[in-house]
């Protein structure tokens, strides 16, 4: 609230699980309730504890990296039958969605989604004259936290993950 917010939408923080055909808790919110879900009585497990990150909050994390300080989306293509991507991204597989965004201080940020959750996807980054992969944030599935590297751009995303790979001009 003193950042300018005037409410807060409890129900997109921690929503509550509810049955799903994946075995899942089906809670729809960013962060765990910790809650049992009541409309499956044979399930033995519960959320983990509340506030535990799910999914979604991990993504929004890469996203806000992105998308810092402003930025303008670039025209992107990607071959092989993926989605997205920017015109620099090719990706091999039809689950791979690729978007790029130009930031305010010249960054270049490439998001890479494996959309698949079974396969891997394994993708080939050409990116404009003069730049260079500075940093990789990814999140997949088991991961508790966001992970950072720096150095080359991977080219292997795991099933269902995210990846954001910031370009900085060389020199």
């Amino acid at each position: 609230m003193q950042h300018g917010a005037s409410a807060v939408d409890w129900w997109v923080l921690y929503s509550g699980p509810n049955s799903t055909s994946d075995g899942g808790w089906g809670d729809l919110g960013l962060l765990s309730s910790g809650t049992c879900p009541v409309d499956q009585p044979g399930k033995t497990g519960c959320e983990p504890p509340t506030g535990t990150p799910f999914a979604p909050y991990q993504t929004m994390r890469l996203l806000t990296t992105a998308l810092k300080g402003g930025g303008q989306l670039l025209a992107t293509t990607t071959t092989g039958g993926g989605t997205g991507g920017t015109d620099s991204t090719s990706g091999t597989g039809s689950t791979v969605s690729a978007h790029a965004i130009r930031r305010a201080d010249g960054t270049l940020a490439v998001v890479l989604l494996n959309e698949d959750p079974q396969q891997a996807q394994t993708i080939h980054l050409t990116v404009p004259c003069g730049y260079q992969a500075v940093r990789t944030l990814s999140w997949q599935p088991g991961d508790t936290a966001v992970s950072s590297h720096a150095g080359p751009a991977p080219t292997t995303f795991a099933p269902y993950s995210a990846t954001v790979i910031l370009l900085r001009r060389a020199g």
